[in-house]
């Protein structure tokens, strides 16, 4: 739960830069990993849930890299996240990002006009902050 406030930061700034350059650069991908090594040591979490947390999303969601419906930038931010978040949230985790990834891209089709057949029309670093945000209210009881 500590964080929670990282993972805010970190997918705010990845979608920020999603959102400019349709990408999300290396070196945040690299600096959050460096973040978590530095958090999972201090902290007094499970080395297991953490590690668990970190390599589940990359191995769930390499499928959907592989068929082009997330990029690889996405892959490693949701695993960089789901290694802060543990396994144990991941779950819920990844069901809201992915709740909040379905109603983006309907209305980002909507407002386009067109259909949405490729991921580089929409910048999916957006729905995995606001996904983040809304996990947050929810860990911290603000909302249900």
């Amino acid at each position: 739960m500590k964080g929670i406030i990282i993972i805010m930061v970190l997918t705010l700034i990845a979608a920020v830069y999603d959102a400019r350059q349709s990408r999300i650069p290396n070196y945040l991908i690299i600096s959050g990993l460096i973040i978590w090594t530095i958090w999972m040591i201090h902290d007094n979490s499970s080395y297991k849930d953490c590690i668990l947390g970190l390599i589940i999303p990359l191995f769930a969601l390499f499928p959907f890299y592989i068929i082009k419906g997330l990029g690889a930038g996405d892959v490693k931010l949701l695993s960089v996240c789901g290694g802060f978040i543990g396994v144990n949230e991941l779950t819920k985790y990844l069901v809201i990002i992915l709740m909040i990834s379905f109603i983006y891209g309907v209305i980002t089709g909507i407002v386009k006009k067109k259909k949405i057949l490729n991921h580089n029309l929409i910048p999916m670093a957006v729905p995995i902050f606001m996904g983040t945000v809304i996990y947050a209210a929810a860990s911290f009881g603000i909302i249900l």
